[in-house]
């Protein structure tokens, strides 16, 4: 939504760039081969690749080959989501 905002706006400020759609378009080509791959855009050009296990290699390599690509950064994922007591949340409950 954003990114259509700023096309939306006069004059547009346009984030992506030729190797932002390239890198799309890749992505749609992994799929068509049947990767478990999908992308997603922060608030600039950058694409992001989330894939299934074990995709990781292949997908980095196939954006690794988009022309104007600079970096491909791969990643897994974190862990269980959990809370994180504060200090002062600690120090009250104990005081209380």
């Amino acid at each position: 939504k954003m990114h259509a905002v700023m096309l939306a706006t006069r004059p547009a400020l346009v984030y992506w760039q030729p190797p932002t759609l390239a890198c799309i378009d890749a992505v749609r080509r992994l799929q068509d081969g049947g990767a478990k791959v999908f992308c997603t855009i922060d608030a600039g050009p950058q694409v992001k690749a989330v894939c299934a296990p074990g995709q990781g290699g292949a997908v980095a390599d196939a954006l690794a080959r988009v022309p104007g690509v600079l970096h491909v950064h791969e990643s897994g994922i974190g862990g269980a989501a959990h809370c994180l007591e504060s200090q002062a949340m600690r120090t009250a409950s104990r005081a209380g």
